[in-house]
């Protein structure tokens, strides 16, 4: 079994892997014990649980065809949030590999197989639309543009990039980020897969487990730390036009009352941190808070998930840190753990 197609199975050489092999998907699915299946499992919850599959098995065969059954699995629960987090998580797992490959000078710990970024950018139909410049690379502009088109920070906006006659300028850590995205939409294409009855209704068990995991990736509760210098990009940006006394509009409003309120922050606290000197800002502010903390309605609301925001213009200036949590809150809370120091705006003087 090529262990190149093992550790890369997006590659062409890994469908025609896959198809040799030709495995009967049925008896896969029927058996209990079947470590293809248990590693397609893993490939889908690593990608929930930590955004990334984990390490390679070390069998060749079972890492291969556990890519295929672990999109049909993916298919089979057919979430957008599943479908676009487990794509990044293959891609990332492969620049991981990528990376570690290259400081093993050509895949030695792979025998003579061997892939590096030339063959890749081969691969991915990319060599044509690349140029090695003296200070870095620059990227045909439409293929620059394909690439970009989930990277949420501003940074990547041809305005912002040196454009010369079609190219665009790039350095070395950007071209990787762009062969992460590029891996990312061949994971994704396709998906979901058309699954026939009897397979699928042979991986109710499985569907079931990860379906639960899915939703037990919940909103963190137990948040009692306002540390601005930690707010994902969307709500500093949205804390900085309300302290330029700019009157934000009713979804910027409810997404920052929300988020303020479910980080800990009181309500009559909100007009001091937010600066408002304004009597009607200030009581559209309260107004607002009571409505989401359910004190004027039936329900108390969290602020809304990245995707919604992005959709409605909120997301400004994502970083990295913002690409596979799904949720304001859920940055913010791995920012405070992850930070060694961090203030409370409450304790400051």
């Amino acid at each position: 079994m090529d262990a190149v197609a093992a550790r890369y199975p997006f590659l062409a050489v890994a469908r025609t892997a896959v198809k040799e092999a030709d495995v009967d998907l049925g008896a896969v699915v029927q058996a209990a014990d079947s470590p293809i299946l248990a590693r397609a499992v893993e490939r889908v919850e690593g990608a929930i649980r930590d955004g990334r599959v984990p390490d390679p098995v070390a069998d060749h065969e079972v890492e291969l065809l556990s890519y295929p059954m672990a999109r049909v699995l993916v298919s089979l629960i057919n979430e957008s949030v599943l479908t676009d987090r487990y794509a990044l998580a293959e891609a990332r797992r492969a620049m991981d590999l990528l990376a570690s490959d290259r400081e093993t000078a050509g895949l030695r710990s792979t025998g003579t197989q061997s892939l590096d970024r030339e063959n890749l950018l081969a691969e991915l139909e990319l060599t044509d639309q690349l140029v090695v410049e003296d200070d870095g690379y620059s990227m045909a502009v439409t293929a620059y543009l394909r690439l970009i088109s989930a990277l949420r920070d501003s940074s990547w906006r041809l305005v912002d990039r040196r454009l010369t006659t079609g190219w665009v300028r790039i350095d070395e850590d950007e071209l990787d980020i762009l062969l992460r995205e590029a891996i990312r939409h061949r994971v994704r294409v396709d998906l979901p897969l058309e699954v026939p009855d009897e397979i699928a209704n042979e991986l109710t068990a499985q569907v079931d487990a990860i379906g639960n995991m899915l939703a037990d990736v919940r909103l963190p509760t137990d948040i009692d730390i306002v540390s601005p210098a930690q707010f994902p990009p969307c709500i500093a940006a949205l804390v900085e036009q309300a302290r330029a006394g700019h009157s934000l509009g009713p979804v910027e409003r409810f997404t920052l009352v929300a988020f303020l309120r479910a980080i800990g922050l009181a309500t009559a606290d909100l007009p001091s941190f937010l600066e408002v000197d304004s009597t009607s800002e200030e009581r559209t502010l309260l107004y607002t808070a009571s409505r989401v903390c359910g004190e004027s309605s039936a329900t108390a609301y969290p602020p809304p998930m990245c995707e919604t925001l992005e959709m409605l213009g909120v997301c400004v200036d994502a970083d990295d840190r913002c690409m596979d949590v799904g949720h304001p809150l859920l940055g913010y809370h791995r920012r405070i753990t992850a930070a060694p120091d961090v203030t409370d705006w409450r304790e400051e003087p």
